[in-house]
């Protein structure tokens, strides 16, 4: 029982920030994120709005804010100067979700879309993966970058 209750604690401590919107799991996987940036020390800045339930499966929602905020933390934690990420969440008639992060410029562009730069096996399909949710949803993507800036903007 001791035992158990020692594993319970450590679990709940592992959270110092937490994120509390209607949606179980924006607030798990943002609360999450958050502390992994926090221990990178990359400022976070989070505006979230969710006046309306989110229509799209919640599976489909982890694999857009996952990747988003994996791809964020590991641009700001090659990046030298000031770290950020800035991150505004909108639940009306649709979805919205912008993602701007400080970067170091080093990307890859093809075609006019942007790839990704692992080159580990198993990894570099984050954008892939938002890509097809978009397009599952008849959503709309645009990234950006200029200034040491990346800017992610999906509407859903």
């Amino acid at each position: 029982a001791i035992e158990y209750i020692n594993d319970v604690e450590s679990i709940s401590n592992v959270f110092d920030v937490c994120i509390y919107t209607n949606n179980i799991v924006i607030d798990s996987l943002l609360s999450n994120k958050i502390n992994i940036a926090k221990e990178k020390n990359i400022e976070m800045n989070i505006k979230i709005d969710m006046s309306s339930e989110i229509k799209i499966p919640n599976v489909d929602i982890c694999t857009i804010i996952g990747n988003l905020m994996d791809n964020s933390i590991e641009a700001c934690d090659k990046f030298k100067d000031k770290k950020f990420i800035d991150i505004i969440i909108i639940s009306s008639d649709q979805l919205v979700i912008r993602v701007k992060n400080s970067s170091n410029g080093c990307l890859k562009k093809e075609r006019g879309r942007f790839l990704s730069t692992k080159e580990e096996e198993g990894h570099g399909f984050g954008l892939i993966q938002i890509d097809s949710v978009v397009k599952k949803f008849d959503g709309y993507i645009n990234r950006e970058y200029s200034e040491n800036i990346f800017n992610t903007y999906i509407r859903i």
